[in-house]
């Protein structure tokens, strides 16, 4: 994974960002799930992002699984921000 992201931050330009739109965090805080938009440096909607967080320890959170996927029609603006800081260790 770090390989294929490198690249964008050698560039002169923003990397892409990405905010969850929704986390869904399992009762005992062990694993979270985030999905949301991703945007490339001028804003616009480059694509949707699922990550799988596992907590191994106070404060500290794993990426067990992180997947990308095409925009869908609808997806052109934040549907209402969720936190991965709500993830409370």
């Amino acid at each position: 994974m770090l390989a294929a992201w490198s690249r964008f931050f050698r560039c002169r330009t923003a990397p892409p960002s990405w905010e969850p739109d929704r986390v869904e965090v399992l009762q005992s805080g062990a694993l979270a799930l985030g999905a949301g938009l991703g945007r490339d440096a001028k804003g616009k909607v480059i694509g949707r992002f699922n990550s799988l967080r596992r907590r191994e320890a106070p404060g500290v959170r794993r990426v067990v699984f992180d997947k990308g996927s095409p925009a869908g029609p609808g997806d052109t603006h934040w549907q209402g921000a969720a936190r991965w800081s709500a993830w409370i260790p």
